[in-house]
């Protein structure tokens, strides 16, 4: 809460599970990603389950795309479609969820009717090769943000690169540095200026790449743990 006090909104603690509930009667699987939209919910990679949660503002809990416990690469509708090991998720001012999927190396997206698509990548395809949709290619993928504009940025961490997808589905590396910089990105934000924020878990760091590319270390020191 803005006064500092902590509480549990949803999943009840050292239980896992697929549950879907409200507050503790829900249950989640090593959650990682986590996203909200202009309306308060929250929408959760539900890791470890392979799925995508959506936490309501007074705590309800729905699995939204995906089915628990069935990892695959399936595009469809609600728990028709599968994903394997998602990540990073972000919202965009429309209401479309994306999500990096670092299983499939993939980048998928999700309606606000629940329709889930492959936004770029190719499942199974690891790599790294910018170009469009399908076409791309991306390496274990984790943190991911939107932008004001609906620009998708992915930390591309088996490539230690920093990835961005256009509006149209056009992948280009945006952060190509050396290893002494960024090791191992996984967090990435975006702030209203359009500055890219990127967090390094080898280097410790946390680093800004500006508007017109500039990289800038913020805090940490590489290498210093």
């Amino acid at each position: 809460a803005p006064t500092g006090a902590v509480s549990v909104l949803a999943g009840a603690m050292n239980t896992r599970g697929s549950a879907d509930g409200s507050g503790r009667a829900a249950q989640f699987n090593q959650p990682i990603g986590l996203a909200a939209d202009r309306s308060g919910n929250l929408f959760v990679a539900d890791t470890g389950n392979h799925t995508i949660r959506k936490i309501t503002v007074d705590g309800g809990v729905t699995t939204i795309a995906g089915l628990a416990g069935s990892a695959g690469a399936v595009d469809g509708t609600g728990n028709a479609a599968r994903f394997n090991t998602p990540w990073g998720i972000g919202v965009d001012h429309n209401g479309n969820l994306f999500v990096a999927e670092n299983g499939n190396a993939t980048v998928r997206k999700i309606s606000p009717s629940g329709e889930v698509s492959t936004l770029a990548g190719y499942a199974g395809q690891h790599g790294h090769l910018d170009g469009t949709g399908s076409q791309a290619r991306f390496a274990y993928p984790t943190g991911l943000a939107v932008d004001e504009a609906g620009n998708v940025y992915v930390c591309d961490n088996g490539n230690d690169v920093v990835r961005k997808i256009s509006s149209a589905g056009v992948v280009s590396t945006v952060w190509s540095p050396s290893a002494f910089y960024l090791l191992s990105p996984l967090g990435v934000a975006v702030d209203r200026a359009g500055n890219v924020w990127v967090s390094d878990a080898t280097s410790h760091l946390v680093c800004r790449i500006s508007a017109d590319g500039m990289f800038t270390r913020m805090a940490g020191m590489p290498g210093s743990s």
